[in-house]
This record gives structure tokens, C-alpha cells and sequence, in this order.
């Protein structure tokens, strides 16, 4: 990971310039003006970007949604290990929150739903879910609760990035919230794909609809073709310490260590509270991968049980899902990679 005081300096003022000069033309002074002075505002301490200008203004559209018509902003994130796609939703977190710290980046719902309630109503906070081992279905118990809690949390004004390696870990609960979507292919490489409610164009919707047909990462670049995307790259560096990502690093090792713990006491039978159904228990059963002759066996319950409930998840798992998604500001720029300043 590079830091950002350990990346050559750019001429900022030289920058800032080209940003301005780049958005004038398109959306005229006025706007050109009250964006350049919120890019400056957020990256003039470290005189370099830590998104790409472009994004920049793109996500000006979600953060001006939140602060005047409330609500909350999700945005998944999705691309192999490796891409950077935890490094972008960091830099993007922090861009929308200068707040924004490691100690907002969860590992788990459960630790995401004990984090928000810490933050006070209205605060336009940035927070991540990073690849959450605990996305609970949502016929069970703790599903439906869960699925209760983020529908109200839109009354919390918060920005909420859920990184994923695909797209079907994202929950649908959290996926018809979702106001964009990002792929990363590879590193220093992304792509944008947002609603455009006043051109007609819900991509994000048709995105999940049509992934049943696709179940591979080639759905973004079926989509990109059709010119629905904002492509943009992507810079390896943070506005972190060396010490805070020691710490973020630690956490992640040890939530890897009860991961571990947790998988093989579900291998002998265990790990399961005693507190759920039997349904419950045979649905995180199945989630977890177990064979149905296994969770016969652990469970003391008959096959013919077991695979309705499979058969159940199965058919909720393939239910359409309804959006209600919403943008305020100009469009996103289409302007192709490599195509004049960047």
C-alpha cells in the first residue's frame, strides 16, 4: 500500500487548474466554481486527488442528495482480490466524509449495526462493510431483522459502501438500496454504473436483473459498450497512517481467526446458538455449504425437511427485486479514458 506523503508531488495548483478548465465548458462557471472549491477543500491538504476528478463529480450528486433530501446513499463495490476496490471505497469514503477513518470500515452487519448506532442522526457519515462473513438470509430470524434495521436507516443521512467479490454476496435488502455500483477488473482500473432516473435509464436495476443470465464479471463490460458507465482510474495511496492501517490490519486478522474458529465449529455440529430454530439453524447450515446429509445427521431432522427449506431459499434467492433510486445533480461525464485531461 502507497502511502500518500510517499508518492511523488504534483504542481496542485497546476491540478486544480486543468479540473477547473476541464469542467467549465461542460457545465459552465457556476458549477465549475462551487465544485472546485469542494475538491480543494477535501484534498488540499495532501495536494494530490485521492479519487479521480471525475468520480469526484459524480459522487457531488450523492452528497448534495443526502445533505438537502436526507436519505442514506449505498454503493457496492465488486472485483477480485486485489483490484484495489478496498482502497478506492476508502479514498471515496473519505472524499464524502473528511471524518472518515479505519475504525468505519466493519467486517461483519452485526459490528456495522453497533457502529451506526454510535453515529447521531443527520451526521452524513462515511461507513464500509467489507466482505461480511454474517449476511444472514432473509427467511431467518436475524435476516429479517436485519432487513428491518437498513430499511429504517435511511433516516440516518450515512454513506454506505459493501465491498463484495461478487455480486450476488450483496444482500438484496442492501442491493435495491444501492445508488451506484463500482467494478474494479484490475488494479488502478474502475468503473461506474449509476441510475439516471431522468434520462429513464435504471441501470443498476437492469444490472441485477439480467445478472442471472450473465453470473460473471462480463455484465460490466456488456453494459460499458452500451455507454451506461464512467470509466476512470484509479491511485494506489490513502490518507492514512502507517499506524492506523497496523491497527485496521490486526482487526482483519483476528476477524479472520473467528471466521476460522466459527467454520470449523459448524464442521463438528456446533457454533450454531442454542437460541434459534430448527429452521434457522439448517438455513445458516445451508449458507455455510454443509451437505443436506450432514445437516440430517447434525440437525436429527429428515432429508425431505431439508431440501424444502433448500428449495425455498432457492425461490426467494430468484425473486425480482423493485427500485426506488434517485439522483439530483448533472449527469455523469461520459468522456472516454485517455480522452484529453484526465
Amino acid at each position: 500500500m502507497i502511502r500518500v506523503n510517499n508518492v511523488k508531488k504534483l504542481d496542485w495548483d497546476k491540478h486544480t487548474q486543468q479540473v477547473y478548465d476541464y469542467w467549465l465548458p461542460k457545465h459552465g462557471e457556476g458549477y465549475a466554481k462551487q465544485f472546485l472549491e469542494f475538491y480543494k477543500n477535501r484534498f488540499e491538504q495532501y495536494k494530490k486527488p485521492l479519487i479521480n476528478h471525475r468520480l469526484a463529480w459524480a459522487l457531488l450528486d450523492d452528497f448534495y442528495a443526502t445533505k438537502y433530501q436526507s436519505g442514506m446513499r449505498w454503493f457496492g463495490c465488486v472485483g477480485v482480490g486485489g483490484s484495489g476496490k478496498s482502497t478506492l471505497v476508502m479514498n471515496m469514503a473519505r472524499y464524502l466524509d473528511p471524518s472518515f477513518g479505519l475504525d468505519r470500515i466493519k467486517n461483519s452487519m452485526f459490528d456495522w449495526v453497533e457502529l451506526i448506532k454510535k453515529i447521531p442522526i443527520n451526521a452524513m457519515k462515511s461507513v464500509v462493510i467489507d466482505e461480511p462473513d454474517d449476511t444472514h438470509h432473509p427467511l431467518s430470524k436475524e435476516g429479517k431483522k436485519l432487513r428491518e434495521v437498513v430499511g429504517k436507516a435511511r433516516q440516518h443521512q450515512l454513506f454506505c459502501f459493501f465491498c463484495a467479490t461478487d455480486l450476488s454476496d450483496i444482500p438484496n435488502y442492501i442491493f435495491k438500496k444501492l445508488s451506484g455500483i463500482i467494478f474494479t477488473p484490475k488494479l488502478g482500473q474502475a468503473m461506474l454504473f449509476v441510475n439516471r432516473s431522468e434520462d429513464g435509464k435504471f441501470v443498476v436495476q437492469d444490472i441485477r436483473n439480467e445478472y442471472q443470465n450473465f453470473k460473471t464479471y462480463s455484465i460490466f463490460y456488456n453494459y460499458s459498450k452500451r455507454g451506461d458507465v464512467l470509466r476512470f482510474p484509479t491511485y494506489n495511496i490513502t490518507p492514512f497512517s502507517n499506524k492506523e492501517f497496523r491497527e485496521y490490519e490486526n482487526a482483519k486478522a483476528k476477524d479472520y481467526e473467528r471466521s476460522l474458529n466459527d467454520f470449523v465449529n459448524i464442521g463438528k455440529g456446533g457454533g450454531i446458538k442454542p437460541e434459534l430454530s430448527k429452521k434457522d439453524k439448517i438455513i445458516i447450515l445451508l449458507e455455510a455449504g454443509m451437505p443436506i446429509k450432514n445437516i440430517v445427521k447434525s440437525q436429527k431432522t429428515a432429508e425431505q425437511y431439508v431440501g424444502r427449506i433448500k428449495k425455498e431459499l432457492l425461490e426467494k434467492t430468484n425473486q425480482p427485486t423493485e427500485y426506488n433510486l434517485y439522483n439530483t445533480l448533472d449527469k455523469v461525464n461520459k468522456t472516454k479514458e485517455g480522452e484529453g485531461f484526465d
